[in-house]
Order: structure tokens, then sequence, then C-alpha cells
């Protein structure tokens, strides 16, 4: 037994590290710690994150879709930019009564076996299909109110505060059980094996408490698997497989089970919550101009309507984290002291030339007005 564990140790470090790592797609977002303290906000591409038991990651997704009582504008995966800035000209339109024809496959929603959306899980996607199947069932009449409702939850600041509350005592279990489950593991088992310490602590008692304490972990995962979701908002069966497949993976439990835990809600509404005054402003800022350059002549019909009711929730949401209009529209600390503008958006500083962003084609600002 201590010579398997000699072979055996150093890959459960490499499939620890492994289980660390995760990759985002464009318009994907982790809001996560790396050691279980501050938030952060995670952009697209490779991410260290949740590298103590106690470290926390939620996905979240800023789509850009325009929903109007005929159907959805939305970006192609394929069509989709690092800055996060279109035109109108950039949607495609996928009309509700066409919704039947979608499905979903692992991370993608496919259009005639197209990927026309990626997700950043599974349980985002359904609620997505779900949402658009419902649209297509209800009468045109009716589309409006559903729309309603559905961006006011997203932005539901006072929800997302309810759930972090609700869990965080069970969590608090959850925790200090993989905390345990962490010790043996990586701290206990090394010692033993790797020193004279084997000579005071019998092998197979401690891999038997090993044992037990992984066993707990996994049946707390699935009794705080129905506390914290409703039948359809439950972690993956793929995701809990992996928990029992691997102790060293249920040591990350408590990220598996939180990550979906706000797949229903838009990336402001977490952003006001977890995540710091200055990044959240960044975002929202971000978002204000973004709805901002889709209310143009050239917009299809319906997305006035639309737009109207994304910027009043994203105002509100800012009102929520305790931010000012004033305080997203200020212009940045100049840098450059001969920069005489700026993009509102990306907060470039130009000296001379342009009178627009080459990223972001918004139209510059004066650092002087």
């Amino acid at each position: 037994m201590l010579e398997l564990l000699k072979v055996i140790f150093p890959y459960l470090i490499v499939l620890y590290l492994l289980d660390c790592i995760s990759y985002l797609n464009k318009h994907q977002f982790i809001i996560g710690t790396l050691i279980g303290r501050r938030f952060n906000l995670k952009k697209n591409g490779i991410h260290l994150v949740g590298l103590l038991p106690n470290s926390q990651m939620y996905l979240a997704q800023n789509l850009p879709a325009v929903f109007t009582t005929d159907g959805m504008y939305y970006v192609p995966f394929g069509a989709l930019n690092g800055i996060g800035i279109y035109r109108p000209g950039d949607f495609s339109f996928l009309p509700y009564k066409e919704s039947g024809r979608l499905e979903i496959d692992e991370k993608s929603l496919k259009f005639n076996d197209d990927i026309i959306i990626k997700g950043p899980s599974n349980l985002y996607l359904r609620k997505l299909l779900g949402f658009l199947r419902r649209l297509a069932s209800a009468k045109p009449r009716d589309r409006d109110s559903i729309i309603g409702n559905f961006v006011s939850k997203s932005y539901d600041v006072d929800e997302v505060k309810k759930i972090r509350k609700a869990g965080a005592a069970r969590l608090l279990y959850l925790h200090l059980a993989t905390y345990i489950l962490f010790t043996l593991v990586f701290i206990l088992t090394p010692l033993t094996i790797y020193s004279d310490l084997y000579l005071y602590i019998n092998i197979y008692i401690l891999v038997g408490y090993i044992l037990i304490v992984y066993l707990f972990v996994l049946f707390y995962v699935g009794w705080l698997n129905k506390k914290l979701f409703d039948p359809d908002r439950g972690i993956r069966r793929l995701n809990f497989f992996s928990l029992i497949l691997s102790p060293v993976n249920s040591i990350h439990a408590s990220a598996y089970i939180t990550k979906n835990l706000y797949h229903a809600f838009g990336l402001a509404a977490l952003a006001a919550v977890f995540v710091s005054k200055n990044s959240f402003k960044e975002l929202a800022r971000k978002e204000l101009f973004s709805i901002k350059k889709l209310q143009t002549a050239e917009s299809p019909a319906g997305w006035k309507e639309y737009l109207e009711k994304k910027e009043a929730h994203l105002l509100k949401t800012m009102t929520a984290a305790a931010v000012t209009l004033d305080e997203i529209l200020a212009p940045p600390e100049k840098r450059d002291e001969g920069a005489g503008k700026y993009c509102p958006i990306c907060l470039t500083e130009y000296t001379r030339g342009p009178s627009i962003c080459s990223d972001c084609e918004t139209d510059l600002e004066d650092f002087e007005k």
C-alpha cells in the first residue's frame, strides 16, 4: 500500500490542478475566488480558479441578443468578437416558430446542426430554449409581458442576494468537509508516505478516513443539490459522476454545485453583488453603451421596446450597487497628458486623428467639455 501511494500521489496533484483550470468562450464569464476570499471577474480564455476547497465559481453569460415579439435576434457564435460591441447588421434572426428545430448538444445550441450559441453550461441553454419555446407557444399579444418578466428576473439583484444568503450556512458544512478531505489527501498523506510518519500512522486507517469523508461529501452534495435547486436546476449527472469517480474532484465539490446556482441571472446582477465596485462600473458602462449603440434608426422593428426595458433594469441594478449614472459617464483619469479624447466604452485615449474608436466604432468623447 505504501509503495502504491507513492506512485499515484503525484498524479493526484496533477488531477487536482487540472480540475482548477476552466476555459471560457467569448461572452462567457466566471465570477469566482481563487482561495475562497474576494470574488474576481474572469473573461474568455483559460483561467485558474478554485484552488482551495472553499473557493466558489459562478458561471454567467452576456449574450448579445434582442428579443422581440416576432423572434430572437442574436450574433452567431462564429461572428462573436472579443470587444463585445456590435451593430444591428451583425445580428441574425430566428423566428420563435422555428424554436422547435433547436436542439442542445452539451453546451451548444444548434439550429439545423449548426452551432448558433455556445453557453457556459447546459443549464443556461436549457433555460434559454425553454424561454424561446414558451414565446413560440404564447399569443403575440402576450409575448411582450413574457419578455419583460424574463429581463426583470435576469437583473434581479435582490433575488441573487436571497439565494446567496440561503446557501451560505449549508455551504459552510460542505467547505468544512472538503477541507478535512483536502488535509487528509494533500497534507497528511504525503507526510505519512514520504517520511517516517508511516511507522506511527496506519496507512489503511488513513485511507479509510479518506473514504469516509469522501462518501460524506458525496451524500451531502446530493442533499444540498435538492435544497438549493428546483428539480430542473440541479447539477448535471455528468458533473456528479465526476465527483463519484474521483476523490480529488470531490474536494472541489462546492465549486461544482455553485457554478450553476445563478444561471438564471444576467452578468450585471451577479457583478453587482459579488465583484468590486470598479469592476462593476466597467461592466455596467460597457453594457450601457452597447445598448445605446443598438438604439439606432437602422434597428429592426421591436428593438426599441426591448432595449428600453434592458436599459431601465440596468439603471436599477446600478442603483442597487450604489453606482450613479454620473460615475458611469464620467471621463476616466487621464494617463496621457497629451490625450484630448477617449472612447466611452473601452476608455482608450486618443491624442489626435480619428473621431471614432478604431475598436468599438463609437464616437469619441472629449476629456474637457
